[in-house]
């Protein structure tokens, strides 16, 4: 019975040492490390001496060994109280420990001169067992103190084991102390300390847990920061292509001779580099332009202008006085789209721009007389990404400006034109509140 009674506290106190190892691993807990290191020497080393009476059996050289093991894990212990902050050796710690052990014991088995009396190791196990026992209360304090289950509950385990291993003291003397008093104390001791560990080390999983899940959504984060900014590239590259193509066409149109109305011409250019420069100047910073009152008719013009340069037949039906809240520059770019799709999935077709009031909405429409669109692909066609099989693109263009419109209070709209073949694109966008007239005394 007694030997499975110290057969327990082995298993118990080499559990709890790489339990709580590995807790302070996971934590970065020096003091748990050094705590862990000094229960795998006294569960690894210290209680198998004593098991099947090993010290007994082989006289001074095994109470030798037994009593430089206890001092062993006093010391590691010492090291947890006094410097608990600083980095830890644990495992190298342990290990030296036990070699240093071994290697006094072997000195004093080759050369037996050096064999202290029995009342020296008497004396000198009391001194380790007093030493581990002020230690076991300097953690029990730092316990009540720091409000820690672990440090209370391996002080108070350690301070068992100080009285139960004090017993041990009197073997060099001959005196044998019955083993309920001490080999039976050992078990309930580490059972104390398990008692503390676990809980720790449950602790500090879930800690890891939550810090994998913190990771992990970090790195969501920025993947989405990232996602975000090669949209906003890809976006910003599809924008000035638009712009290039347009600006293109309409420098070749103005560097011919006697070109009809060049000035207008001219002057949607000049709106259309002002864009680009805005454009540029953003240099991918989400929009943040001040919105306002501008024309409609003012804002369509230079998109209608720049793509009739480029070849396209396009009337502009606007009636006047139609105002929109919002910026100039977002609508332009909303219709330059819609018009660069005109061209690519209707090429050669006559394309309709309009734009009227209709309560608190401002309208714009953009009718093209091409193949149209397939019945159920009004929605699909607006989606990031979508490409036709036939004409290509890079699926951008509808998405972005439905986000610009929606951005706005407004919303973009495609379907099968309703008076014959074609597609009809709707933008609805809010209208300016009309100009309240001034009122004035008379005389």
């Amino acid at each position: 019975m007694q030997q499975v009674m110290t057969l327990l506290a082995v298993a118990g106190a080499v559990a709890a040492a790489l339990t709580l190892s590995f807790a302070g691993r996971l934590d970065g807990d020096a003091a748990a490390l050094r705590i862990g290191s000094a229960l795998l020497v006294y569960g690894g080393l210290a209680l198998p001496i004593t098991a099947a009476g090993f010290a007994a059996s082989i006289g001074p050289v095994g109470q030798m060994l037994d009593l430089l093991a206890l001092g062993s894990v006093a010391v590691l212990l010492g090291v947890a109280v006094v410097r608990p902050g600083e980095p830890t050796l644990s495992w190298p710690a342990a290990a030296v420990a036990v070699a240093v052990s071994l290697a006094a014991v072997a000195s004093t088995a080759l050369l037996p001169g050096l064999m202290p009396g029995p009342l020296v190791l008497t004396v000198a196990f009391g001194v380790v067992a007093a030493v581990l026992f002020a230690f076991a209360v300097a953690l029990t304090v730092a316990g009540l103190r720091r409000r820690s289950v672990l440090l209370r509950r391996v002080g108070l385990g350690v301070g068992l084991l100080a009285v139960a291993q004090a017993g041990r003291g009197l073997a060099p003397l001959g005196v044998v102390v019955p083993w309920p008093a001490l080999t039976g104390l050992r078990p309930i001791a580490v059972a104390v300390i398990l008692a503390g560990v676990v809980p720790h080390a449950l602790a500090a999983l879930r800690r890891q847990r939550e810090r994998d899940i913190a990771s992990a959504l970090a790195l969501r984060a920025a993947a989405e920061e990232g996602e975000a900014a090669r949209r906003s590239a890809h976006e910003r590259d599809h924008e000035l292509r638009n712009l290039v193509l347009g600006l293109t066409g309409a420098a070749a149109l103005l560097s011919r001779p006697g070109t009809a109305e060049r000035s207008d011409l001219g002057a949607a250019v000049t709106a259309e580099l002002q864009r680009l420069n805005r454009m540029l100047d953003r240099d991918g910073a989400p929009r943040g332009e001040e919105t306002g009152s501008f024309d409609v008719r003012a804002a369509l013009e230079p998109a209608v202008a720049v793509r009739r340069a480029s070849g396209m037949r396009i009337d502009l039906d606007v009636a006047p006085g139609v105002r929109a809240c919002g910026t100039a520059a977002e609508l332009t770019q909303v219709v330059t789209n819609l018009l660069v799709n005109c061209a690519r999935h209707a090429a050669g077709s006559a394309v309709l721009v309009s734009a009227a009031r209709l309560g608190d909405r401002i309208v714009v429409r953009v009718r093209d007389h091409g193949p149209g669109i397939a019945v159920g692909e009004e929605e699909a066609v607006l989606l990031r990404g979508h490409r036709s099989a036939v004409t290509g693109g890079r699926g951008l263009g509808l998405a972005i400006s439905r986000d610009l419109v929606r951005a706005r209070g407004g919303e973009l709209r495609l379907a099968a034109a309703p008076d014959g073949p074609g597609c009809l694109a709707t933008v609805e966008i809010p209208a300016a509140r009309p100009a309240r007239p001034a009122v004035g005394l008379t005389a």
